[in-house]
């Protein structure tokens, strides 16, 4: 059985699981990408050191390469976002049943109309093509099963939410209340970050089956995001490393 593959962009986000996570062989692929090869919970684990996955090229390149030189068939995303929903805050969880990449479409009149990335919109019909990347059957039922054992740590004097939804992704670093609006509005989103729709889709070209996209808020993507994100990363990497090492162990017993 191949390994599972695991991307974390940010430092913290892998570092978040702590001695869990075992290191036991490094995979030299080029000066800037190395393979580490290990176990988490006793389970074969592929990851790459950070720093070469932030942002959507980046991310679908190394989902790539997993699959090129693992042949994984499934892969995790764990780590951080902010808050689309306004019932969500800091320090709540999102496991994505779709990603939408927001970004990536036709500008027109001052406003994007977004496409399902990668298809040719300006010389074809769109009609019938969904604008998200799902998850595979599989990844749904994990994560409604991991959803229904939740049990909800308590941060800042309240219970954490663990929900699924819609996850937008697009390159930038959301730092505007009335943008996080107009996006929720447009799109219903729990969240949004940079690198998981990317995931989703080089993972649909590789053949790689299962994409698990996991996202604690680390921030309201308002105002005040970027202060939020720095105070708040290191507890949300944690509570995204304790969902990732639940669904691990649901997903190889399934």
């Amino acid at each position: 059985m191949p390994p599972i593959g695991l991307i974390c962009a940010l430092q913290e986000e892998l570092e978040a699981f702590g001695s869990a996570l075992i290191q036991e062989r490094n995979k030299k692929f080029s000066d800037n990408v190395i393979f580490c090869e290990g176990k988490l919970d006793g389970h074969e684990i592929v990851w790459i050191k950070p720093g070469v996955t932030i942002g959507k090229v980046s991310a679908a390149a190394i989902t790539a390469l997993l699959k090129s030189e693992y042949d994984i068939s499934t892969l995790i995303f764990s780590g951080v976002a902010g808050s689309m929903d306004p019932e969500l805050d800091p320090g709540d969880i999102v496991i994505a049943d779709e990603v939408i990449i927001y970004d990536y479409g036709h500008y027109h009149s001052g406003a994007i109309k977004p496409y399902r990335s990668g298809v040719n919109f300006i010389a074809q019909s769109q009609e019938g093509v969904p604008l998200a990347f799902a998850v595979s059957d599989k990844v749904r039922h994990v994560t409604q099963q991991v959803i229904r054992e939740f049990t909800g740590d308590i941060f800042q004097g309240r219970k954490i939410k663990l929900v699924s939804g819609t996850i937008l992704t697009g390159d930038v670093f959301l730092n505007d209340g009335m943008k996080r609006k107009e996006l929720h509005d447009a799109f219903n989103a729990k969240a949004i970050e940079m690198e998981g729709g990317a995931i989703l889709q080089a993972a649909e070209l590789c053949g790689i089956e299962h994409v698990y996209i996991i996202r604690a808020l680390s921030d309201l993507a308002g105002d005040d995001s970027h202060l939020d994100f720095v105070s708040l990363l290191h507890h949300a990497a944690k509570a995204a490393s304790k969902i990732t090492r639940t669904i691990l162990k649901l997903d190889r017993a399934s």
